[in-house]
């Protein structure tokens, strides 16, 4: 794989309770262990830079269904087969610290499909904490010559800007009262 001393790297560095920030071309992610406490509200980003989420990571159904009370058996086999980007919106979690939790008590989980962060979870062993941040034109330029806040939260910051598949359109979904998936606008 083209990223095994970046991934053997950084499960070393998150096993070891340190935050990894990971520049990519549309976005800053810094991951961390879902128990590592990590309170983003306290800082004042840049206009440049946009808060956009936080999602705990898992690389399969079954690790999933560790966290979360119910998925419905068609839901379940929808995700054994599906490829595409899906964040999924629970209201009932478990088995999670409060820090992987929104305001309102709910949590975004993604089972990752592309292979850097699918191979650090799995090397890890249990979900991961993202916390996504949309960079503008303008961040990009900026973060090349500046440290910011940003780049200041993390333990670890690597430098060198990662790709990701930005081809492919993410979608959000949470469930109706029968288990059924409810696709949310962006």
């Amino acid at each position: 794989m083209k990223y095994d001393k970046l991934i053997s790297e950084s499960a070393a560095n998150l096993v070891n309770g340190k935050s990894i920030l990971f520049p990519f071309s549309t976005s800053i992610d810094i991951l961390c262990t879902i128990q590592k406490e990590f309170e983003i509200q306290t800082i004042e980003l840049e206009p440049e830079i946009l808060y956009k989420s936080k999602t705990v990571l898992v690389s399969t159904v079954q690790m999933l269904k560790q966290y979360v009370k119910k998925i419905h058996p068609r839901i379940e086999t929808f995700l054994v087969y599906n490829t595409r980007p899906l964040t999924l919106v629970f209201n009932n979690p478990h088995n999670l610290p409060p820090a992987c939790l929104n305001k309102k008590g709910y949590v975004h989980m993604r089972i990752v499909h592309e292979d850097f962060h699918k191979t650090l979870v799995n090397k890890i062993g249990h979900p991961l904490l993202m916390y996504s941040f949309k960079r503008t034109e303008q961040s990009n330029e900026l973060t090349c010559r500046h440290p910011t806040s940003l780049f200041n939260l993390a333990d670890v910051v690597y430098q060198e800007e990662l790709s990701k598949h930005t081809h492919i359109s993410h979608r959000t979904a949470t469930f109706n009262a029968e288990g059924e998936l409810i696709f949310l606008d962006h």
